[in-house]
């Protein structure tokens, strides 16, 4: 508690809880077909903690319809072999958001060193993807429109996500296939 001179404990943070409701725990085991997820893996697939009993249906069902695939394989794996593993996929939650997962699972073994399923960590990695590849669209199109003589490309900095098929917007150097227009 602040003592009246301005000196206290320091504040908080809000990036710990922000992290907190990004990375979250599983544990699965062969023996049964079963699954448990920490509270925030929980939310990362919609569910308030406690609500449900993860089951490899549940995880299936919340797969991402292009990543059906990636996922079954490492599903197989993890469910037949245990061992070591790590995915990045998406997943759709309960209110049919779209996230991106990165997973990533080591063997559970017991006392004799058999192995009996996997543990470890999902990491939602949607918000670090979106603006990664915003920035890279950014970059790349600032790269591509700089030819056009308008300080390094500064000039078509607004026009760079804008809809280029109007009028108004001519340059010759992004000319392609589909979008050819004579300039004026």
């Amino acid at each position: 508690m602040p003592d009246g001179s301005g000196v206290g404990p320091p504040k908080k943070s809000g990036a710990p809880r922000r992290v907190a409701r990004r990375v979250g725990g599983f544990l699965y085991r062969r023996d049964g077909d079963r699954w448990e997820w920490s509270d925030p893996v929980a939310r990362i697939h919609g569910y308030p903690p406690g609500t449900i009993v993860p089951t490899t249906e549940l995880f299936v069902s919340h797969r991402h319809p292009d990543d059906r695939h990636h996922v079954d394989r490492t599903l197989e794996v993890i469910r037949t072999c245990g061992g070591s593993f790590s995915s990045r996929h998406r997943i759709a939650d309960t209110q049919g958001a779209t996230h991106s997962v990165a997973v990533v699972g080591d063997r559970l073994v017991d006392g004799t060193g058999e192995v009996i399923g996997s543990s470890r960590f999902y990491v939602d990695v949607t918000d670090t993807l979106g603006k990664a590849v915003r920035e890279s669209v950014n970059e790349l199109v600032a790269d591509i429109a700089s030819p056009c003589g308008d300080r390094a490309g500064q000039g078509h900095a607004d026009a760079r996500l804008r809809d280029t098929s109007g009028p108004g917007f001519r340059c010759p150097h992004l000319a392609f296939a589909g979008n050819e227009r004579e300039s004026a």
